[in-house]
């Protein structure tokens, strides 16, 4: 496979926001306790108007109820704001509200990541470069705990687009694997959760594949896969399994390890599995098709072109609905199975 052709690694800090509302639904409990422990930090070290900017970002994610919690815990005035406010409609939109008093970037990066979520990279790209700017730099000696945390996710964040920039540009894959390893260091160093770890492994990986470090890629997909099926054993949705087995496989793929033990395929086969479960409920949504994509590059590599157009027409089925025809990553799908039918003609 040359270094030009597209691989489909899921970058999790990007594909997390990229799911489609009925995922988001089916994780209101989770997303609120997660919601909850992102306050009891930023309530220790925001300004009022900053605690107004949380609620409005939970509203941006759609967390109206969330949203509510927010607004009594931080003993905000008035009556919180529903998700028909007018400014919140769309990423157009709420790129205005940086002009806000957002002296920690946490405002603005919020916004790149709707941005990201809706596929454009380049514009969240440089959202994500304005929040580094205003926010403390890691070795600040006035950098609260709190900070330290929203500067690592920032920092993954801006990785995970320039991974995302870099399949179209190749001369952004060195920049996208230094600022996704840097990520990854930095989390370490706040020893912060491991999914967040898992996720920037992850990262790592994808940018590592990216730049045809192919054993270092493989190494940060298996510890990323590690972590998760450790944390799957406590009741963690499988979700993040699946992406980091997806991974896992595609990066076999890429070196030749098809079919033995351990290969992509059982890697694959355990993923589609997973995400064919009724309690992964997880049919039909971006991550299965992300996996069928993958196995749609497994089955190419095996000399099995028609399966594999089968694999990605199914993808691109799924991607249409839950992203849209014009996304990225639909576009990618709809090129790679253009491809392969014109391959497949030329037998």
């Amino acid at each position: 496979m040359s270094s030009e052709e597209k691989t489909y690694f899921t970058t999790p800090v990007v594909d997390i926001y990229l799911e489609n509302h009925e995922e988001h639904q089916a994780k209101d409990e989770e997303e609120m306790r997660r919601m909850m422990d992102f306050v009891s930090w930023i309530r220790s070290d925001a300004t009022a108007a900053e605690r107004r900017q949380l609620a409005l970002v939970l509203l941006v994610w759609g967390r109206e109820k969330a949203a509510a919690w927010a607004w009594q815990h931080l003993e905000l005035p008035g009556e919180p704001p529903s998700t028909t406010t007018p400014l919140l409609s769309s990423p157009e939109l709420l790129c205005a509200v940086t002009s806000w008093d957002d002296t920690q970037g946490f405002l603005t990066w919020n916004v790149g990541r709707v941005l990201a979520r809706a596929g454009k990279f380049a514009a969240a790209r440089g959202l994500f470069e304005q929040a580094l700017q205003r926010q403390p730099q890691p070795s600040t000696p006035v950098l609260t705990p709190g900070l330290a945390v929203l500067r690592a996710h920032t920092d993954q964040s801006f990785a995970a687009v320039l991974i995302e920039l870099a399949r179209e540009n190749p001369a952004l894959r060195a920049a996208a694997a230094v600022a996704a390893l840097e990520s990854l260091k930095s989390m370490e160093a706040l020893n912060m959760s491991q999914p967040d770890i898992a996720d920037a492994c992850s990262n790592a990986g994808a940018a590592q594949a990216g730049c045809e470090q192919l054993a270092e890629a493989e190494a940060l997909f298996m510890r990323a896969l590690q972590i998760n099926e450790a944390l799957n054993t406590r009741g963690r949705l499988d979700k993040n399994t699946i992406i980091a087995l997806n991974n896992l496989g595609c990066v076999l793929v890429m070196q030749g390890k098809l079919g033995a033990a351990g290969g992509a395929r059982a890697k694959l086969e355990d993923a589609l599995a997973r995400v064919l479960s009724v309690q992964a409920a997880l049919a039909g949504t971006r991550t299965h098709a992300v996996v069928l994509d993958t196995m749609g590059l497994l089955l190419d590599a095996e000399g099995k072109t028609l399966d594999a157009v089968t694999s990605y027409e199914a993808s691109l089925a799924m991607k249409k609905k839950a992203l849209g025809p014009e996304h990225p990553s639909t576009t990618a799908t709809k090129q790679r199975l253009e491809s392969l039918k014109l391959k497949g003609a030329q037998k």
